[in-house]
């Protein structure tokens, strides 16, 4: 996404757990960790002062690991979903909202998950979920002051995340053919697509 920005002449900051190797004078890299309320503000902070009030966020950064069903979930591995999926989507909100324009958008990105359930995928599903209620408290709270909230569901990419559930026993995942035949067909959004929408929706 960040790539596909930069290609389009947009100012981008963009932070992962691995630095993203992404350069250039209208670019913010940063390594950090989006549990780390504090490095996450100081990150919001930079992207500001070296480029602007930010006018659009996205609250990307997701896990769905373990992939077990509910009675072998731990309760340490579903608060890890929480604190990655829901609460890091919280944190980033909140700087973003420190540091955004007099216009601006927030989008948290969700998935298909957060309507439906899927046998293995229960701290996933709840997860995304609760960032759906998330993102539709913040609209109301925030929205009609120049900011416009969104959490949206883009569709099949072929992640590393798309990887893990092809590698997961049928056992631990039953739909595990619906997600082998879309490799095969290689049915799949791209990443260039993706950003085209969230631009538009911004």
């Amino acid at each position: 996404l960040a790539a596909a920005f930069v290609a389009r002449g947009v100012k981008v900051g963009v932070c992962a757990r691995t630095r993203p190797d992404l350069e250039g004078p209208e670019v913010v890299s940063a390594s950090l960790d989006v549990t780390d309320a504090a490095a996450l503000e100081a990150f919001g902070a930079e992207v500001a002062a070296s480029l602007g009030p930010i006018d659009l966020w996205i609250n990307n950064a997701a896990i769905l690991t373990p992939i077990v069903f509910a009675r072998d979930l731990s309760p340490a591995d579903f608060l890890r979903h929480l604190e990655i999926n829901v609460i890091g989507s919280l944190l980033g909100a909140q700087v973003f909202l420190r540091h955004r324009a007099a216009q601006a958008t927030l989008i948290n990105v969700s998935s298909g998950s957060a309507l439906k359930g899927y046998a293995g995928w229960t701290a996933y599903c709840a997860s995304k979920a609760a960032l759906d209620r998330l993102s539709e408290c913040l609209a109301q709270e925030e929205g009609g002051e120049g900011l416009r909230v969104f959490s949206v569901a883009p569709g099949v990419i072929d992640t590393d995340m798309q990887r893990t559930i092809r590698a997961t026993p049928r056992e631990r995942f039953p739909l595990l053919d619906t997600f082998l035949k879309l490799k095969a067909d290689e049915a799949f959004n791209s990443p260039a697509y993706v950003a085209d929408q969230f631009l538009r929706i911004a």
